[in-house]
């Protein structure tokens, strides 16, 4: 059941991203690369965050602290952690794949933007701009259980 959850969530989410992007008008190709490179970070980062007890463990273990709903900062977060753990049983990974599909989703909307905004520009600096979309760093801090998912989205 441990891997059961985490693998229904990524298919649902690839088919949501997919779906989405279709949507917008957005190359499906890059979208699925996208995903699948999201989600690579985020498998390689979970065990990062469990060895070091980085922020992203500390929302999933504090989880039981929680008693009311927040909606203001990080008690937001242990509020959204709650639930999921709570009355979906999730673990750490899937809460985690789902809010590196909140991240997702913001970046197909900021790749939709950049289409719009670099329609009519030079083809090397509309290849350039959409590279932004695969920078690591961004990939990093979006894919992972916080607040920056969900701001960036």
């Amino acid at each position: 059941m441990n891997l059961i959850t985490p693998i229904l969530i990524f298919i649902i989410s690839f088919y949501l991203s997919l779906k989405l992007a279709k949507n917008l008008n957005i190359n499906q190709k890059k979208i699925k690369y996208l995903v699948i490179f999201k989600t690579i970070i985020c498998l390689i980062y979970i065990p990062i965050s469990k060895n070091m007890e980085l922020d992203s463990y500390g929302y999933f273990n504090a989880v039981y602290l929680q008693e009311d709903l927040s909606l203001l900062n990080t008690e937001f977060i242990f509020s959204i952690t709650s639930f999921l753990r709570i009355y979906f049983n999730l673990n750490f990974v899937s809460i985690s794949l789902i809010f590196s599909f909140i991240g997702t989703v913001g970046l197909i909307a900021f790749a939709s933007n950049i289409k719009n905004l670099a329609k009519y520009t030079d083809k090397n600096l509309r290849f350039l701009s959409e590279l932004v979309l695969f920078f690591p760093t961004l990939n990093l801090w979006i894919s992972c259980i916080g607040k920056d998912a969900i701001t960036f989205t």
